[in-house]
């Protein structure tokens, strides 16, 4: 006489235990409009004050280049971390004016380009 009178039926071996259990969906993440993102980072770094690059890698930077031009061979100068952080702030503002510079160009150039026809 057989033990077993009903057959368990055995689970599938096609999809992985972890895909086979139910669960709640997920709920939808809100979407912005394009933009609007960029413009509240812009915000916030316009309303900061802090420095934006990272203070080591600029340093490391600085003393190598420093080195690469002006050290004497075998002496070893030493940085006030005031004179570091004054170049990386005199750096950050020639970046960020050369951005903008660069933006008003551009918008510039594509605003008198917009009055000209374009050639068909």
């Amino acid at each position: 006489m057989t033990r077993h009178l009903h057959k368990v039926p055995r689970k599938s071996l096609s999809t992985p235990a972890h895909q086979q259990r139910q669960s709640a969906p997920a709920p939808a993440r809100r979407r912005y409009r394009p933009g609007t993102i960029a413009i509240r980072e812009i915000r916030k770094y316009q309303r900061g004050t802090n420095l934006l690059l990272r203070k080591l890698p600029f340093q490391r930077l600085v003393r190598e280049l420093f080195q690469k031009l002006f050290a004497v061979p075998g002496q070893r100068i030493r940085w006030q971390a005031s004179a570091l952080e004054a170049l990386q702030v005199a750096a950050e503002d020639y970046l960020i004016h050369l951005f903008e510079d660069a933006y008003d160009t551009h918008s510039c150039l594509t605003t008198s380009l917009s009055h000209f026809p374009s050639p068909s």
